[in-house]
């Protein structure tokens, strides 16, 4: 699946498309049996939580330039419509969309890397509320690679740049939903 996932609409102006379309980032991503960089057994938690709608997972190539950095991304279904009319053949359709989308993947690159930057150690990035995963420590030293990663992708300048539009892309979403509460 080499699907160039794009063109969000919105009033607003999407900085991360911008960035991305500016800077001529692409992703390829591949469907994936697992993930190698998630433990088995959170992987079977996954399945158990929805056994008729097991998670999807891709392997995912970010290009710059020459360079290239992988990430994994796991999608989730989307529920059937309860419309009568819905095409429901891909329940995945909707979220691939988005999280197999250059911009999904260095956004949420970004954010992971900015939360090593934050955290002055693992202990610290746990108490800061960073970890989700059944495994801290795995994790956040997953985030560090990604942290590099991205680094070695970008460059300085433009990784910063990065992570700024993703930590305000981020503060504005939580500030809208906010207001809807």
């Amino acid at each position: 699946m080499s699907e160039n996932l794009q063109n969000f609409e919105s009033d607003e102006i999407d900085e991360i498309a911008e960035f991305v379309k500016r800077e001529h980032i692409s992703a390829e991503c591949v469907r994936i049996d697992i993930r190698p960089d998630v433990s088995a057994e959170e992987q079977a938690l996954w399945i158990k939580q929805d056994p008729d709608f097991p998670p999807e997972h891709y392997r995912c190539q970010i290009r710059f330039q020459e360079k290239e950095l992988e990430l994994y991304q796991t999608v989730g279904a989307d529920y059937p419509d309860e419309d009568e009319e819905a095409d429901n053949s891909d329940l995945y359709r909707d979220s691939r969309q988005l999280l197999l989308s250059p911009e999904f993947l260095v956004e949420s690159a970004a954010l992971k890397a900015n939360s090593v930057d934050e955290a002055d150690d693992l202990q610290d990035w746990i108490k800061r509320g960073y970890c989700e995963s059944e495994t801290p420590e795995l994790t956040y030293q997953q985030f560090r690679q990604i942290r590099q990663g991205l680094l070695d992708l970008l460059g300085v300048d433009r990784y910063r740049t990065l992570l700024e539009l993703a930590v305000t892309a981020e503060l504005e979403r939580d500030e809208e939903s906010e207001e809807w509460t």
